[in-house]
């Protein structure tokens, strides 16, 4: 449903005299990753902390009739390099729904040569969109807007039809990133970096590089999701379609110079994989053994974790069960909201001139003016978790990012 699905009742009388609690709004979905409609994973390193950090684009999240926006959330990699964790940061990450852009997917890649990864999203129209990181060396990303509509090397904005999904990769061993894109009817349009490390600048190679054109049910539309894998000295590209299989092909060792020659289809559904429709897949060697793990978005805005598990990776994955933490709090933030958890009708200090309430989907609830410095949690807000986050002029671009992000408040009837 996107935002709740089964409400749970505990029966505090008996089986002839019941006495129904409602104990949970959204039974199972509050212990797992749950995002709304289509959740594309890609990873970074947003804090600078050498672990592999999970950003996730949201299709569509329901916040109510006719408002149903793209979203991006930060999932900060808390756990070891052996043994990942992720905690979600936030809900509503840089504002995507300001832009009034649509069916995002997140890329991320080093374009500047300064060590950190730019942020190029793909839209529902086909355009792509650069943020670029403007933080110091080893501190957490600050992203700004700097080119709404990316353009070629002549200057032509780059459009490639419909649902563009991008990734970055050294396409040719020159030391720049090269861009592969995919688009809605199946195929991956392919730009080579013809700039430099410090300064990209992409020129179109082929509208279908390895005359890849993705499985679709009807003939028409693939909705491919492309990236790139690496491993035991060959490179893979993979991609989830509009079936929810995970396509797997070989690259030629210089794809650049073979982008219209066939690049060969290893498999059309890699490990059997199909738990929903719309399948998206990020991999990335999450545990520091070597091999390659996979993440896999759908069409129902969850998440499935694999484990790299044999030698043949291409082949075989066995489930990771254990590596997500539902909205811990974030080790890294500088504002901890206390005390937490908080009676109904109590003051709070916040860092900000105003602050708003969300439940755990999104939906906001209030906004509340600051007075010297707190507001007061409203007497009738009901028992529960919630998000809060701060919005003000502190909050503003330019902003220390830390200070940007929902937190999680519990709040509890007042005594």
């Amino acid at each position: 449903m996107g935002r709740r699905g089964a409400w749970y009742y505990r029966n505090d009388g008996t089986d002839q005299a019941p006495i129904w609690s409602l104990q949970s709004r959204d039974f199972l979905q509050n212990q797992m990753i749950d995002l709304g409609r289509g959740a594309y994973p890609a990873f970074t390193d947003f804090n600078q902390d050498g672990l592999l950090d999970m950003v996730v684009s949201c299709k569509e999240r329901y916040l109510g009739p006719g408002n149903t926006p793209s979203m991006l959330s930060r999932f900060q990699n808390v756990g070891t390099e052996s043994a990942p964790a992720f905690a979600q940061l936030d809900t509503n990450w840089l504002s995507i729904p300001t832009y009034g852009v649509e069916s995002v997917s997140a890329a991320f890649g080093d374009l500047d040569g300064d060590g950190d990864d730019e942020l190029l999203l793909g839209d529902e129209l086909g355009y792509l969109h650069l943020w670029t990181n403007t933080a110091e060396p080893g501190t957490m990303a600050d992203y700004t807007l700097t080119i709404p509509s990316v353009t070629d090397a002549t200057g032509t904005v780059i459009d490639v039809g419909q649902f563009a999904t991008p990734v970055f990769e050294d396409l040719d061993g020159d030391g720049d990133l090269d861009l592969l894109v995919g688009e809605k009817n199946g195929g991956i349009v392919m730009f080579e970096n013809t700039g430099s490390t410090e300064t990209a600048e992409f020129s179109l190679v082929t509208a279908s590089a390895g005359l890849i054109d993705i499985d679709n049910e009807q003939g028409i539309n693939g909705f491919p999701t492309p990236k790139i894998l690496e491993y035991d000295n060959q490179t893979w590209l993979i991609s989830g379609n509009e079936l929810g299989r995970i396509q797997v092909f070989s690259m030629p060792e210089n794809p650049l110079a073979n982008a219209e020659s066939e690049w060969t289809e290893w498999t059309n559904n890699w490990n059997g994989y199909q738990e929903g429709l719309f399948s998206a897949p990020a991999a990335a060697d999450l545990d520091n053994d070597g091999i390659p793990d996979l993440v896999v978005g759908g069409r129902d805005g969850g998440l499935t974790l694999w484990r790299g598990g044999a030698e043949d990776a291409i082949r075989v994955c066995s489930p990771l069960v254990d590596g997500i933490d539902n909205f811990p709090n974030p080790t890294a933030a500088e504002w901890r909201p206390a005390p937490n958890p908080i009676s109904a009708g109590s003051p709070l200090k916040v860092p900000s001139s105003k602050l708003v309430i969300l439940d755990v989907t999104g939906r906001e609830i209030a906004c509340l003016k600051a007075q010297a410095g707190s507001v007061k949690i409203p007497l009738d807000l009901p028992s529960g978790t919630y998000l809060i986050r701060p919005e003000g002029t502190q909050n503003a671009t330019g902003a220390s990012p830390n200070w940007k992000s929902a937190r999680r408040l519990v709040v509890v009837a007042d005594r």
